[in-house]
């Protein structure tokens, strides 16, 4: 075969190749879902703010190839990923929003919709340096005619740099909160908090593991058994400050804010 010929055959199926490889990567997304950074959201579209980056952080809940990756104005408590679907958002039956949250610091997030009666969610704070999951019931606003979703990341918090980079994935609305999704807010409590030697777990689930770390992210104490719905956890040789403790049971996590005197 002629050498040109078969260069110019070699370099057409590479061109196919690659356009089939841009078209599967960047296909329109399906609703409910707003966007796994796999594809392009299907009726909105997501601020400058947020870029398509490779997953460097892969591992736990999220090992997907691509995420998402958020610039917030970290010394503006109010900055926002603001999406404007430009008509009233059909809540009628997935009306839970839920995504993947990857954050260096403890933080909480703030799900807001608008353009109608305004309804405001705050998440747990989160843990630090894992992929985690949060979930919000906008069941109760289906007949409000919100046309945009505001999310505020670290909200209300003024102490960041104008360049806070957050990480999410897989956010999208869905019917009914699978077993994964299960909101704690209300089936694990902590107590006393703040406390100087022993902090009590009181959960309405079985814990199967528990894992305290530092404001900077480190592992303090871990330990991974099953526990009864009631344990103590020893925090008398800790220097005071500032610890999050993210306990972990079948069905979901949740991390809160210890102060040890």
């Amino acid at each position: 075969m002629n050498i040109n010929l078969k260069t110019k055959k070699m370099k057409k199926l590479l061109l196919i190749t690659l356009t089939f490889m841009t078209y599967i990567a960047f296909g329109q997304c399906v609703d409910p879902l707003i966007t796994d950074f796999e594809c392009s959201p299907a009726s909105q579209a997501l601020p400058g703010t947020v870029a398509s980056v490779t997953n460097s952080y892969s591992g736990g809940i999220n090992t997907s190839a691509n995420i998402g990756e958020y610039t917030d104005d970290g010394t503006s408590g109010w900055d926002a990923l603001i999406i404007d679907y430009g008509a009233a958002i059909d809540l009628s039956t997935n009306n839970i929003l839920s995504f993947k949250l990857y954050s260096p610091t403890s933080i909480q997030v703030l799900a807001k919709i608008e353009g109608g009666t305004a309804v405001e969610i705050w998440s747990d704070f989160s843990a630090v340096n894992t992929w985690q999951e949060f979930s919000y019931d906008f069941s109760a606003a289906a007949a409000n005619g919100n046309t945009t979703l505001v999310l505020f990341f670290n909200a209300g918090k003024e102490d960041g740099t104008a360049t806070d980079l957050y990480y999410f994935d897989d956010l999208q609305w869905s019917a009914t909160l699978s077993v994964d999704d299960v909101d704690l807010s209300d089936a694990i409590n902590v107590f006393p908090n703040p406390a100087n030697d022993k902090i009590n777990v009181n959960s309405k689930v079985d814990v199967d593991a528990f894992e305290l770390v530092d404001v900077t992210g480190k592992t303090i104490l871990e330990e991974s058994k099953t526990f009864e719905a009631s344990f103590t956890i020893d925090i008398s040789t800790l220097k005071s400050g500032l610890y999050f403790l993210n306990v972990k049971s079948n069905k979901a996590n949740k991390v809160i804010k210890i102060l040890k005197e």
